[in-house]
């Protein structure tokens, strides 16, 4: 009976000794729960160790070419569309007329006569759109940093 006695204080003993670190355990979690409900997780600061913080990346610009840096004036390059116009149809400059100018602002430095297989500058080019008329046909040309160009599929 003394052994049934012992084995009794020592499981009772035992629990006793469990029972209180988790119960302690069980408190402390809890009344760390109340405090993060009622606070937030504003008091805990998390401070990443591996992450790099992030750099500012740069945004590309659309660049604008100026008048100045366009080169020719208006009269200048309605005179060279007639010259290339004149020679592509082996005709005098006098046999061909202006029938509209227009100014106006490309996307690009192809002049909206971009060719395959080449790069442009993605910049705003300012230039114009000149029609010209020959022996009863209307030929446009693109203008714009020093050149004429034509959009028409040769």
């Amino acid at each position: 009976m003394r052994k049934n006695k012992e084995k009794g204080f020592k499981l009772k003993h035992f629990r006793k000794q469990t029972e209180q670190p988790f119960a302690l355990l069980a408190l402390t979690f809890m009344v760390l729960m109340v405090v993060i409900s009622f606070f937030g997780y504003r008091f805990i600061k998390f401070s990443p160790i591996f992450l790099a913080s992030p750099t500012a990346t740069p945004v590309p610009q659309m660049d604008m070419v100026t008048q100045e840096k366009a080169g020719l004036s208006r009269d200048e390059y309605v005179a060279k569309a007639k010259e290339v116009l004149a020679g592509s149809l082996n005709i005098p400059v006098s046999e061909i007329n202006l029938s509209r100018v227009e100014e106006v602002r490309f996307s690009d430095t192809s002049l909206g006569c971009p060719q395959s297989g080449r790069l442009y500058s993605q910049v705003i080019t300012p230039g114009y759109v000149i029609v010209l008329v020959a022996r009863g046909n209307t030929y446009t040309y693109n203008a714009g940093i020093n050149k004429v160009v034509s959009c028409d599929s040769k």
